[in-house]
């Protein structure tokens, strides 16, 4: 069976932060770079990970290169020590950047609040920064320290953090197929760990410093020549107001929106923006405020449905508390809580061993073979023999999803008749997962979740690809009636088009086929908030005008379902609800009660 039918655009989106680098044992910390260029970094993690002379070779290229009195990175070490001084191993560059900027500006400009005189007081020390006798000379070295600091950051990520290989492997990342990645990060990890054929933006920019040589001595270069070679995102955000900018331009280069303009990045997320709907994952973000406005464009959709990761209870009232910073409390408590809620909170897994763990290397094959064109033959032959060999013993596969994918990836080359039955036995091994990534015994999946784009602007589900889920729905079909559980199609698409538009006209049989299967999406964990109030709002629309007799009969016809006449009979008493408010409401305007309110009396 084939179906034919317009493509419904559905974007999956993962947003990660840097605790996706740490979550893959990387030190991309602040703390861990400037361990590693500090007297003691033998001791520092980077020495554990990487050839002891590239390290050497590589600390000595940032040294150079930062120069021996970079005022700048003297002051954030000095607030590193203070803070292990009080027992807390961190510190923020881009903050400590910030309050320097505003202690400078303030000195220039002469601006005078509270909050300036409070950063003099804190920062009074920064006075050798700052001669005011000669400005102009002191504000071209701080852009040189700043463009500097940017450099070696960025050398340090591109030649130690991408150098790195990663011995591990978040479950959650691997299962996703993202159609875009939105990386503030500035490492490659995403593409070497999992997958170089999805499209990442790296909204932050890409550390990409290779073949780039700065000479020694500084007169040799000036600060706009270190402006012009690196390619990262790394400063603080606007707090002067309108009319303040247009005077006050002599830090601008600091600004993030600046450096993003300059450098054109955080550009391709916006034309994903347009989709249908968007499934949001963020991953190893703080949700802080200083990327308020990929925040407000991405989570703040309205077309969008979010799961955030957290790593522990600290990191996760951490984020709840910055949606609050960025939203409003009202604003994030519907989105939470609200009655169609669309952000949800997931502790992230512990990371796992990439050694030997064969569910994602038939996983990673599988995304590899599914961009067949921009594989080697060696590659192709290397990764198909991995999901060949993954079939053959029956190892790798973790869920049914797992079965799915792989048929529909060796169907794409004529090889499914080979592996259809192995692949099937395997399927009835293994569990199910539902619609919201939970593990269960049976589950009835939708084939329209395996549409292929076509030239003409149509999708299809291909005739043996619908055979295959139809053979897997077969099993799952057996396994819940053995065990006594009402299951039905997953169709999350049927909801949304409802959802989208209420038909005018909805014919009894369809209305009564339309409860039995939200029944059953309640019955395999699907969201009840968002499912009851599509079932009353389909019942009392105005195009259903027989939903009461048709609930009628529907209890007559599953006498054996005890959940399906409950369903019935809630929804004739929300009937019954809905038509005696109705009356109520008429009551009131054939006696003008409406009129009086607004007059002030009442009838």
């Amino acid at each position: 069976m084939k179906y034919t039918y317009k493509m419904e655009k559905t974007k999956t989106v993962l947003v990660i932060g840097n605790g996706f680098d740490i979550a893959h044992g990387l030190p991309t910390k602040y703390t861990d770079f400037l361990e590693f260029i500090s007297d003691d970094y033998k001791s520092s993690k980077v020495y554990e990970l990487v050839p002891k002379e590239d390290v050497d070779i590589v600390r000595e290229k940032i040294l150079t290169v930062l120069g021996s009195d970079n005022h700048l990175l003297s002051f954030i070490q000095e607030k590193h020590k203070e803070h292990l001084i009080s027992g807390e191993n961190w510190v923020d560059f881009e903050q400590e950047i910030s309050k320097i900027v505003r202690y400078i500006e303030r000195k220039v400009y002469g601006k005078d609040t509270e909050l300036d005189k409070m950063i003099e007081r804190e920062f009074d020390s920064l006075s050798f920064l700052f001669d005011s006798e000669n400005s102009s000379s002191d504000i071209k070295l701080f852009h040189e320290n700043f463009y500097r600091l940017l450099c070696v950051f960025e050398m340090y990520v591109t030649e130690i953090i991408n150098k790195i290989e990663s011995k591990y492997f978040c479950e959650e990342i691997g299962s996703l197929r993202p159609d875009l990645i939105i990386s503030l990060n500035y490492s490659n990890t995403y593409e070497r760990v999992y997958s170089r054929f999805r499209k990442v933006d790296y909204v932050h920019g890409k550390a990409h410093l290779n073949g780039v040589e700065f000479p020694k001595d500084r007169e040799s270069l000036d600060a706009e020549d270190y402006r012009d070679s690196n390619h990262i995102i790394l400063g603080i955000d606007e707090y002067l107001e309108d009319e303040e900018i247009k005077d006050r331009t002599d830090f601008i280069s600091f600004r993030k929106y600046f450096q993003r303009i300059i450098k054109g990045t955080g550009i391709e997320y916006k034309k994903h923006l347009g989709a249908d709907r968007l499934n949001v994952f963020v991953f190893g973000h703080s949700l802080d405020p200083t990327d308020k406005e990929l925040l407000e464009e991405i989570i703040g959709n309205k077309k969008a449905k979010v799961t955030i990761f957290y790593h522990d209870e600290s990191s996760h009232i951490s984020q709840v508390t910055n949606l609050v910073r960025v939203f409003g409390k009202d604003a994030v408590i519907d989105k939470c809580h609200g009655e169609n809620p669309v952000i949800s909170f997931r502790r992230q897994k512990e990371s796992m061993l990439i050694k030997d763990n064969e569910n994602f290397s038939l996983q990673r094959s599988i995304e590899y073979l599914n961009h067949f064109t921009r594989l080697t033959p060696d590659e192709f032959k290397r990764q198909l023999n991995v999901v060949t060999c993954c079939i053959n013993n029956g190892r790798g596969f973790a869920t049914q999803l797992d079965t799915i994918r792989a048929y529909d990836t060796i169907r794409t080359f004529n090889f499914d008749a080979e592996y259809k039955d192995r692949l099937l036995e395997i399927a009835g091994m293994v569990p199910a997962v539902n619609d919201n990534d939970q593990i269960v015994n049976a589950f009835i999946y939708n084939e329209e979740d395996w549409i292929e784009g076509t030239a003409w602007g149509t999708g299809e589900v291909h005739r043996k690809m619908s055979q295959f889920i139809s053979d897997i729905n077969t099993i799952n079909a057996k396994r819940a009636k053995k065990d006594g559980v009402v299951v039905v199609r997953s169709d999350d698409h049927f909801i949304h088009t409802y959802e989208k538009k209420i038909p005018g006209e909805i014919k009894q049989d369809d209305y009564a086929a339309f409860v039995i299967k939200m029944a059953g999406m309640l019955s395999v964990g699907g969201d009840p908030d968002r499912i009851w109030s599509l079932l009353k709002r389909v019942t009392v629309s105005d195009g259903n005008t027989s939903a009461q007799i048709e609930l009628e009969r529907l209890k007559t016809k599953r006498r054996d379902s005890d959940f399906i006449i409950a369903v019935c009979n809630y929804l004739e008493n929300y009937i019954d609800e809905c038509a005696a408010a109705e009356a109520y409401d008429e009551w009131l305007r054939e006696n003008n009660y409406y009129e009086n309110l607004n007059e002030g009396s009442e009838p």
